[in-house]
């Protein structure tokens, strides 16, 4: 089987995967008689794919093992890369996908990009489920390493010997019938001369029988592909490889740590399975003791070993187009773990603007009726003794300590009258961070490096913000507009790699992550005025006819920003909150469809409540059966996100809604 159980009990499997990664490099640089490039790096331009891709790249240059990385803004231009890389490069032996491609037939790809058999693909991805084609590859060609927290959605893997039948079964119903389907003995019915009745009666029960099996095989498969999840963040594997390999470095934590918020965040996990990976994190934190961390410092060589040696037969081990990347964030960084109140970027906004755009107050509080509605909150959090002045507060203004305090107040009154859930957990990155802050500190946009920690949680939203800002006005106009969006999420993408662990064009990290947090409280305010005015407007958000979900059609022009993966499922998230907290007895998925009048599209993303452990999607299956005969494109790395051609939009979203759960049309 094409799948490996790399669970954080078993972490000698991740090792054994990079010390065959690395041997692959070393035949082929001596099959060659060159140090050359042997390892392709796919990530998916999301915070799971950028984060995962920097513990990779340390990984392979601290082993002195030459790579080259290709991000994804889709699987368009797969092929394209992997065909690259392996006519221009006599080394290339190893794939690695992080976040990305473990819902392809990867094989099937690898074939028609006519990728060479000694070539072998290592699949990291947190969606689930796999395809079939990736789990039962032959030769081993392609791996996808799972983990245990699969085991929690009780998904049933149907076997290589159904995927097979399924895929080889070429019988008509004619045959099965028995028409022309010759016995044992290889005597036709039309043939047979003495027991004609009594053989054709044994055939029709036999090809009854197979009709039943297939039919039940079918159904598996269907099953296996019915529902959309989360498993363990990419970046999270990537650190348990990491750690085998004896690379001790807290960046390594702090960047699953992100995935990990990132995912909570965005509603793809559910809060139980945040705190089991936090309660993870917490532990390999306290593994990870002063003395044996070998983390590099500004003075050090990015492709040297934790201990400064390097390997003597394979210098020059980094051959890539952009700088090297070593972390600068911190040259002493310290990670802890806290409770913390789940206001978004609350560390770098004013108080109440954090407050009044957070998903759960702004639904309980019904904040898009009223001005009423405002004061009633800060009627409620006088109780514990806030002021008018602190709603103002900028916590960048006071100390750690001050700020630590402050909303632990807030976090225990919320408690009592909301009910709210107060065991949220934050993983904080920073040096020194009880010494005070000193005032000039105070912008929303400024950081300090030495003195100021900043969350897992706003490091997700400074990584979306750069992810998903507009820069198409720098790309020429005369150029196909995907081509351009695809140019502009590749810029994204390095600036968001720079953000977390170096420079882009002479700017510094902390000038990025300031941008980033600058754009996130900017992309945050348009998610939640977007919302109000959907909720305000009547008729805007609808029931479905079964009363099993909601759904919400944007057709005006909005932002840019507004129309990326990340904000809608933010603000579909939003809305789902909004409508299923004021009315628990009807706690539905929701549906949003938003217009990209440029592409003359629209963007279409189903969205569930997490429940439990669990926080599965089942909008793809209903995808399937609704996108017969229309013009859709499902080019994104999650298949409850799907591009439907504007003629075509109208049909799909009226089989969508006229859907039941059970998956027939109303």
């Amino acid at each position: 089987m094409g799948i490996l159980d790399v669970s954080s009990e078993r972490r000698g499997d991740l090792g054994d995967i990079f010390a065959e990664i690395r041997t692959r490099h070393r035949e082929a640089c001596r099959d060659n008689n060159i140090h050359g490039i042997s390892v392709l790096i796919l990530p998916a331009t999301d915070h799971d794919g950028v984060t995962s891709c920097q513990t990779m790249e340390n990984l392979l240059r601290v082993h002195s093992i030459k790579y080259m990385v290709a991000p994804l803004t889709s699987y368009r231009r797969l092929e394209e890369f992997m065909k690259d890389a392996s006519q221009n490069n006599p080394c290339f032996r190893s794939i690695v996908c992080l976040n990305c491609c473990g819902v392809i037939p990867m094989l099937e790809t690898m074939h028609q990009a006519e990728i060479p058999d000694k070539v072998k693909c290592y699949i990291v991805d947190a969606k689930r489920p796999f395809h079939l084609s990736n789990v039962h590859a032959p030769d081993s060609r392609v791996l996808c390493l799972d983990d245990r927290i699969s085991s929690i959605h009780e998904v049933d893997i149907p076997s290589d010997d159904e995927v097979s039948e399924e895929d080889g079964e070429e019988l008509s119903e004619d045959a099965d019938e028995g028409a022309e389907d010759p016995d044992d003995t290889g005597v036709t019915a039309q043939d047979s001369t003495g027991d004609d009745s009594l053989n054709k009666l044994k055939r029709k029960r036999e090809a009854k029988m197979r009709r039943r099996d297939r039919a039940k095989k079918r159904r598996r498969i269907q099953e296996y592909y019915q529902r959309e999840y989360v498993s363990q963040p990419a970046a999270v594997t990537m650190y348990l490889m990491a750690h085998h390999m004896s690379y001790h470095v807290v960046d390594t934590l702090w960047w699953a740590a992100i995935s990990a918020a990132g995912y909570f965040e965005l509603g793809l996990i559910s809060k139980d399975l945040y705190d089991f990976l936090v309660h993870d994190l917490k532990g390999w934190l306290a593994e990870l003791q002063p003395e044996s961390l070998g983390v590099p410092t500004q003075g050090q060589a990015p492709d040297s070993r934790p201990d400064g040696s390097q390997d003597a037969e394979e210098d020059a081990p980094f051959d890539h187009n952009a700088a090297p990347r070593t972390s600068v964030l911190h040259s002493r960084p310290v990670l802890r773990v806290t409770q913390d109140v789940g206001f978004p970027l609350y560390r770098h906004w004013k108080l109440r603007e954090a407050m009044f755009h957070t998903d759960l107050l702004y639904s309980f509080f019904r904040l898009d009726r009223a001005d009423n509605a405002e004061r009633e909150l800060e009627n409620v959090l006088s109780r514990a003794n806030l002021k008018p002045r602190d709603f103002e507060t900028n916590l960048l203004s006071i100390t750690i300590d001050a700020s630590d305090t402050l909303h632990m107040k807030i976090r225990r009154v919320l408690e009592s009258y909301c009910q709210m859930d107060s065991t949220y957990v934050s993983v904080l990155y920073g040096d020194q961070f009880r010494k005070p802050m000193s005032g000039e500190h105070k912008s929303a946009t400024s950081l300090n490096s030495l003195e100021q920690e900043i969350s897992a949680s706003d490091m997700f939203h400074c990584l979306v913000a750069l992810q998903e800002k507009n820069s198409l006005e720098l790309e020429d106009e005369a150029v196909d507009l995907a081509m351009r969006r695809e140019h502009s999420n590749l810029d994204n993408f390095w600036a968001c790699a720079d953000a977390l662990v170096g420079t882009n064009n002479g700017r510094t990290t902390f000038e990025l992550v300031s941008e980033g947090i600058a754009l996130a409280i900017r992309r945050r305010q348009m998610i939640v005025d977007q919302a109000k005015r959907l909720l305000q407007k009547s008729g805007r958000i609808q029931p479905g006819p079964g009363k099993d979900l909601r759904y919400a059609v944007v057709e005006e022009d909005i932002p840019h920003e507004m129309r990326q993966p990340v904000a809608m499922r933010q603000l579909a998230n939003l809305l789902m909150e909004h409508k299923n907290m004021n009315n628990p007895q009807m706690r539905v998925p929701f549906f949003l469809s938003v217009r990209d009048a440029p592409a003359g599209t629209y963007l279409c993303l189903g969205v569930t409540p997490a429940t439990g452990m669990e926080a599965d999607n089942d909008f793809p299956d209903r995808y399937d059966r609704a996108s017969d005969g229309i013009r859709a494109s499902s080019q994104a790395f999650y298949r409850s996100l799907i591009e439907v051609f504007g003629e075509d939009f109208k049909k799909f979203h009226s089989d969508i809604v006229r859907q039941d759960f059970a998956g027939e049309f109303a």
